[in-house]
């Protein structure tokens, strides 16, 4: 074993004992140290995952993901690092809960994925791909990040109907905040998935490739947009509540990210972007 597989193991080791402990942190509602204990092992996997990028990007000789592996491994580090970046309160069990298991999958699926696909060279410096698959990852973590931020104000709006969040409200996001970080990230999601769908169209008429072509993760970015335009129309021009919005933006996340995963788990070792897309 190198020490490369070595550091992975344990990162996802991190991440899954995180996850355990976030979700019998939420069983027993007033656990603070337990909830301690799994922000820690979820800071601990992130610094962990943050130093394999190092070899990472050296075996594969570039930074644009080649294959489906390379493509999880890129969101399941993304996503823990824009909870980071926006600040937001890694210590909450109700956030915790549904981010470190997120993590912990896309992480594990990025690993059995690298050794699953083969691995093909693309053109990782030309700038329109660049254009293409960095604003596609950003709409998919908007999507993943509208998911849980939806997830968590409806458990934790539950919580405190039932008077039963005292202790979480006072270490977690408020409501607001949830509602915020969903509605951000649902026009960062919007904005980016257009941009990703206007360059792929262009590459594909640069290379004389049909635009309408039987490619599972084409059709998908499409009907990422239209989700995103959607549960922005919803809150913008229906003015829908915070409780609905979160309902609907949670069944639409789920049923996009379900199929998602299984057809990246179950399909073959073909690859969106190996056919020039």
């Amino acid at each position: 074993m190198t020490t490369t597989h070595f550091l992975a193991l344990v990162c996802l080791a991190c991440y899954l004992i995180a996850s355990l402990a976030y979700l019998f942190s939420i069983a027993r509602r007033a656990a603070t140290r337990l909830g301690r204990f799994a922000s820690g092992c979820l800071v601990a996997g992130f610094i962990l995952h943050t130093i394999l990028i190092f070899p990472f990007v050296q075996e594969q000789e570039q930074l644009v993901p080649s294959q489906r592996g390379e493509y999880f491994f890129w969101l399941s580090w993304l996503l823990p690092c824009a909870f980071f970046l926006f600040k937001s309160k890694f210590g909450s069990p109700v956030l915790g809960a549904f981010l470190a298991p997120g993590v912990t999958l896309l992480f594990a699926s990025s690993s059995y994925l690298m050794h699953r696909d083969t691995f093909s060279s693309i053109e990782s410096n030309n700038p329109l791909l660049l254009m293409h698959v960095v604003p596609a990852l950003l709409a998919e973590l908007s999507l993943i990040i509208v998911f849980i931020a939806s997830a968590a104000f409806l458990v934790q709006e539950r919580r405190i109907k039932k008077k039963a969040a005292i202790s979480v409200m006072s270490r977690g996001p408020s409501l607001e905040a949830l509602d915020g970080m969903a509605r951000r990230f649902v026009v960062v999601g919007f904005v980016s998935m257009g941009l990703a769908v206007l360059s792929g169209a262009m590459w594909a008429m640069l290379r004389h490739y049909s635009l309408f072509r039987n490619d599972f993760y084409q059709w998908a970015a499409i009907f990422t947009w239209v989700v995103l335009a959607s549960l922005l129309y919803l809150r913008v021009q229906l003015g829908w509540s915070p409780q609905r919005i979160s309902r609907i933006s949670l069944f639409l996340t789920g049923i996009f990210i379900a199929v998602f995963m299984t057809m990246a788990l179950v399909g073959g070792n073909e690859f969106h972007l190996g056919y020039g897309v």
